[in-house]
């Protein structure tokens, strides 16, 4: 709703008009959903259309994890509209991506155990688009560590152009 209302909506007197509630059959059981509704009626929800009471596993779970493997949000729509038959915004799906933000901040600023006797650190490269929608390599650093009890623990995952000696030493400061 945030996404299709925008200022000038809002000053020709459409707002917000409370929520729609209904059950909705998922992979979890049966969930109630509360659809928010304009005053003239003109929001159309995406993921769960008006009258469809089953939702497709794990949409949003989806739409994280192809923008995770560096997709576009017209890529992701264009997924979406391909396997689920619903055209998402891209408006949308960067509210959706943007709801991970404060998550991964607390993930990655978390405190690590003082010890790990045993630790793995690699780059793996992937193929990405870049700020220019253009194919470029972009290397993920990579640091799991094995602690006292046995458990791994991803402790860290970093973003770099390339693989270098000075990037590895920002992620052991960093660590």
């Amino acid at each position: 709703m945030d996404a299709r209302m925008g200022d000038e909506e809002r000053s020709n007197g459409n707002r917000r008009n409370g929520y729609s509630r209904k059950q909705v059959q998922t992979s979890l059981g049966e969930v109630t959903v509360q659809t928010p509704r304009d005053r003239d009626s003109r929001f159309e929800p995406e993921f769960i259309k008006k009258r469809e009471r089953i939702l497709a596993e794990g949409v949003a779970d989806r739409i994280i994890g192809l923008y995770a493997l560096g997709n576009s949000t017209r890529e992701i729509s264009d997924w979406m509209e391909e396997n689920l038959g619903n055209r998402v915004s891209a408006d949308t799906i960067s509210s959706i991506t943007d709801r991970v933000l404060p998550e991964l901040q607390s993930w990655r600023i978390r405190p690590l155990d003082p010890v790990y006797p045993i630790v793995w650190m690699d780059a793996i490269h992937y193929k990405v688009m870049d700020d220019k929608n253009r194919p470029a390599t972009r290397a993920i650093y990579n640091v799991l560590g094995v602690d006292r009890n046995g458990h791994k623990d991803l402790m860290g995952m970093y973003i770099s152009k390339s693989e270098g000696a000075n990037f590895w030493l920002s992620v052991h400061t960093d660590l």
